[in-house]
């Protein structure tokens, strides 16, 4: 269902590039899950993507791994742990957890687009990562889940430079609201890519 979701938002946006005659390639610019869409839209259809800027991005493993006690990001594996396993990982959080909360709907989202997933090398396109370096509260969460949360987190946005050798990382110091509380820097990121691809 994820999966097929993730697939059909890629599908209209290269539909959408098509209905309004706008010729590729591209560059993506994507925040957050957007980020996650973009990557897979570059990943289809790589000689339409001139370049990357993620803000912030999701990555599919976010969720997978991170429930998977003693593992690292490397070994990151989809379905890692049960839907039980995942109840008890979220039952301490206030208000408890059961299937049908957003924790729980969450982490199902992740686990299944990342059965989906396909590593894949972007040549020397530009790609920029821009990555959040203010935890959120996340008030509920104990304080080993926030740590656990946080250092999945700066590994995988490390991570995604791997996309490309012309791919660099900026750390940004705000929250994951990047476009909102530092516009300055996701436009200066748009405007270095488009120079590096000229």
């Amino acid at each position: 269902m994820a999966g097929h979701c993730c697939q059909e938002i890629v599908d209209d946006l290269r539909a959408a590039l098509r209905e309004q005659h706008l010729a590729g390639p591209y560059l993506l610019v994507g925040h957050s899950l957007g980020g996650l869409f973009v990557r897979r839209f570059a990943a289809q259809f790589p000689g339409d993507v001139a370049g990357l800027v993620l803000v912030d991005a999701s990555d599919e493993r976010q969720l997978t791994g991170i429930l998977a006690p003693g593992r690292t990001p490397e070994l990151y594996r989809p379905g890692a742990m049960s839907d039980a396993e995942l109840e008890a990982f979220f039952g301490g959080l206030g208000g408890g957890a059961d299937s049908g909360s957003g924790e729980m709907r969450m982490a199902r989202f992740y686990r299944q687009i990342a059965e989906e997933r396909r590593d894949f090398m972007f040549g020397d396109k530009p790609v920029i990562v821009l990555t959040a370096t203010r935890t959120p509260a996340m008030p509920r969460f104990s304080e080993e889940q926030r740590t656990r949360l946080a250092d999945d987190h700066r590994v995988l946005q490390e991570r995604m430079k791997l996309l490309s050798k012309n791919a660099k990382q900026v750390l940004v110091d705000c929250g994951h609201y990047i476009p909102l509380e530092r516009p300055e820097v996701v436009t200066g990121a748009i405007r270095e890519v488009i120079a590096g691809v000229r």
